[in-house]
């Protein structure tokens, strides 16, 4: 790792000028802490030097053991203390904050927020409290695109707003609308067909058993007919139709006539139908209701 990238990631490029300052007072001290707190060990750091100057670090480093490895993250897990309000003497539990998710994500994303767009560590750091891996990832895609298309005078204070604010890229809220349209009709032509599928068996099974009830009993049929011809006199006047005159193959052939004698059939003996439009209606009403709301 280059010497001025460590000091540029630690924020430190204007303090210890020394090398030897620099390695006595952050490399050592990360070392220990790292061999103590973290799952892995760091057997070596070797001093790359360029001339008589050093300017990188070489780590070797490996996993510990799985029982060490519990030992250090045991070290770290959240603590809890009890204080005494002097004022009240009520007991207040105090936990830590668990930064592991913070961590994880700056070090997923710090080679781009600090490295490519010059967000310094610290403020990365603070803006990740509450933030989601897409949230950033967002932020990222949304900084690059005014990058490519040269828009931002200030990349680092940019990308910050972007996550803060949660902005979305134009171009891809576009693309992502195109595609929720694009699976709403896919939707809706599913939901149709369903639908349509749906009404037909319905109106099959229907028709099957209004046939086997008029084939057993003849008067079903009649008083249906008799219903119909009360309830759309009106019609039949307006119509010039006499109803006297009208057959029982005439409410058969005709479409318009045979569905208003089935609808009555249907009423005068509900029982019958009772378990055929328990098992249909509730299914055709649910695929009606989310049509209704998508094509809303």
């Amino acid at each position: 790792m280059d010497i001025e990238y460590l000091k540029r990631i630690f924020e430190l490029t204007t303090e210890y000028p020394l090398f030897a300052n620099f390695y006595q007072k952050v490399i050592e001290p990360a070392h220990k802490d790292i061999n103590e707190f973290t799952d892995i060990t760091i057997t070596s750091i070797d001093k790359i030097k360029a001339g008589k100057k050093v300017e990188s670090l070489h780590f070797i480093f490996h996993s510990k053991a799985k029982d060490a490895q519990k030992s250090a993250i045991k070290a770290l897990q959240p603590l809890s203390r009890t204080l005494k309000n002097p004022s009240d003497a009520e007991t207040i539990e105090i936990e830590t904050v668990d930064n592991g998710q913070k961590d994880r994500f700056f070090l997923q994303f710090q080679s781009v927020v600090v490295g490519e767009f010059g967000v310094s560590p610290s403020v990365f750091l603070s803006e990740l409290d509450g933030c989601t891996e897409n949230r950033i990832e967002q932020a990222i895609r949304v900084t690059r695109r005014g990058v490519q298309e040269g828009k931002l005078k200030n990349i680092s204070g940019f990308f910050v707003e972007a996550l803060r604010r949660e902005f979305t890229d134009p171009k891809e809220q576009q693309a992502k609308r195109g595609q929720v349209e694009t699976q709403k009709k896919i939707r809706i032509r599913s939901l149709e067909n369903q639908l349509h599928d749906m009404k037909e068996n319905y109106k099959a099974e229907i028709n099957n058993q209004i046939r086997i009830l008029t084939e057993s009993n003849i008067q079903i049929t009649i008083a249906a007919i008799e219903a119909v011809k009360e309830e759309s006199k009106g019609y039949f006047a307006i119509k010039g139709v006499n109803t006297d005159k009208l057959t029982l193959n005439d409410f058969r052939e005709d479409k318009i006539l045979r569905g208003l004698v089935i609808r009555q059939i249907q009423l005068q003996n509900k029982a019958d139908f009772e378990a055929t439009d328990n098992l249909y209606m509730p299914q055709i009403q649910a695929l009606e209701r989310e049509l209704k709301i998508l094509k809303e």
